[in-house]
């Protein structure tokens, strides 16, 4: 009869264990199936989010009104001439700073004889334009492209150029102050020409105690192709944009000149090849647009003077001529667009926990969206789950082309980028090179392997002691039933 009894105990504890390994593993394909979906779900929404700005950046490209403007067939703009005049002065103030700085214990006659230090305060401005550099107290030139120019006084044109002297003269001083202005220059021939001058103080000081202002000068004349907008057709522009929600819209000419803005940033008048802006986001995707002549999206990158993670879509402006066929690029327009938007796409609060999340890795192992937890920016998220995704997304390019593939799955337990252990899906987003990741953490799991052992413990604990009893009883009712027997 005990072993019997015996045989009923260990009946049961089998039957309880493979119940809770069962639900167990029920439990974890249950989970997966949903960060699975979530994952899927979000990538969807996110691709076809793309795809709608990709048609935005289209339209705006194939419109007669944006050709116009690329065309230079509006009136000029003031502005954008001063504030590329400006860019110039500014750009070689800094340039000049960098190089003091360095050199502490030059002199201005050192400056001078310095083909290094002359390459950088004497620039082109324009096409016919260029730098002048005074000495910012006493006012004598101290570099000029003209060297009979060198060592004259602002005072020798007090007559002669009236307008210049007043602009120049107003910078003079024991406090360098930045100015501006127009004024009217006599070329050699005789004619008078008027042309623009920005003054930038430059922050440093020589070795014998001297200090610099920067002058930037061109004709007006050159920039007689520079764009202002209609006000009717620069309403509806800046309209779309506002409407659409993106944060700006930007034309470049296919020299790579900023032509017009519509929140008029400091990228107006810039060029994106040549000026401080060279290595920006906005001039790689210009660069991009320029040999692709596609349709183009750029990874988020902090941009602009607000800090914040920015992604660009650009569109080239083509013109096909009617004979050979051949494309020509008139410009590129770029839309600007804050990545709160992209963010507000993957808010999940469906079962991922307090600690899970859903975010997007482009293939260089950068997020493209904001991340839950402390990861700094220059870190690459390499983790498994990463991997299988780029995995998963170059399988589908290699099945289309009939080559033999390592499926991955798509949905498993691993480790986060913080260290943390989760359970976690992916899904790709065709022709981005972006991947979404799913995932929550396994404390936010009711059920997990953790959770689920100390269930077992307590189950297997209850078997034992209600077998005890029960083994008990019927000993009792054996010994009852033998007594009554006899």
């Amino acid at each position: 009869m005990k072993g019997g009894i015996a045989l009923i105990l260990a009946t049961m504890l089998i039957l309880g264990s493979y119940n809770v390994f069962t639900k167990n593993d029920l439990l974890k394909g249950q989970a997966f199936l949903q960060l699975t979906s979530v994952a899927e779900s979000k990538a969807d929404r996110v691709e076809k989010f793309l795809e709608e700005r990709k048609a935005d950046a289209v339209f705006l490209s194939e419109s007669e009104d944006v050709r116009d403007i690329f065309d230079k067939k509006l009136i000029k703009d003031i502005d954008l001439m001063t504030a590329k005049i400006q860019n110039v002065a500014e750009k070689t103030s800094s340039e000049m700073k960098e190089y003091i700085d360095k050199h502490p214990d030059m002199t201005v006659e050192d400056l001078q004889n310095s083909d290094e230090f002359q390459s950088i305060a004497v620039q082109k401005v324009g096409n016919t334009g260029y730098t002048v550099i005074f000495d910012s107290k006493s006012g004598f030139v101290r570099f000029h492209y003209q060297k009979d120019w060198i060592g004259k006084s602002i005072e020798s044109i007090r007559e002669s150029l009236p307008n210049l002297f007043k602009i120049l003269d107003e910078s003079i001083g024991p406090t360098c102050i930045e100015t501006h202005g127009f004024y009217l220059w006599k070329d050699p021939d005789g004619k008078t020409n008027e042309k623009f001058l920005h003054q930038s103080c430059v922050d440093a000081r020589t070795a014998d105690n001297v200090t610099f202002v920067v002058s930037a000068t061109t004709y007006v004349s050159e920039y007689g192709g520079s764009i202002k907008l209609a006000s009717d057709l620069d309403f509806d522009m800046r309209s779309f944009a506002n409407g659409k929600g993106y944060t700006d819209l930007i034309f470049i000419n296919s020299d790579g000149d900023v032509i017009w803005t519509a929140e008029e940033h400091n990228e107006l008048g810039t060029n994106l090849l040549t000026g401080v802006y060279n290595n920006s986001l906005l001039a790689r995707m210009f660069s991009e647009a320029k040999k692709n002549l596609g349709v183009g999206i750029s990874d988020s990158e902090i941009y602009g003077a607000r800090g914040k993670l920015n992604i660009f879509i650009t569109a080239p402006v083509i013109d096909v001529d009617n004979v050979t066929g051949k494309k020509n690029l008139v410009g590129v327009i770029a839309l600007r667009l804050d990545n709160d938007k992209i963010a507000d796409l993957l808010v999940s609060d469906v079962g991922l926990g307090d600690e899970g999340e859903v975010y997007i890795v482009n293939r260089e192992g950068r997020s493209i969206s904001p991340l839950k937890f402390e990861h700094k920016p220059d870190e690459k998220i390499e983790t498994n789950r990463v991997k299988n995704c780029f995995r998963d997304y170059d399988n589908y390019y290699s099945s289309l082309r009939g080559e033999e593939i390592n499926e991955v799955e798509n949905a498993g337990a691993g480790i986060n980028y913080a260290g943390e252990k989760v359970f976690g899906a992916h899904d790709y987003i065709l022709k981005s090179n972006w991947c979404v990741i799913a995932e929550m953490d396994l404390k936010d799991f009711p059920d997990s392997a953790i959770y689920l052992n100390k269930i077992l413990g307590i189950v297997i604990l209850i078997l034992f002691v209600f077998g005890f009893f029960v083994s008990l009883a019927l000993d009792s009712l054996y010994k009852i039933k033998k007594g009554n027997a006899k």
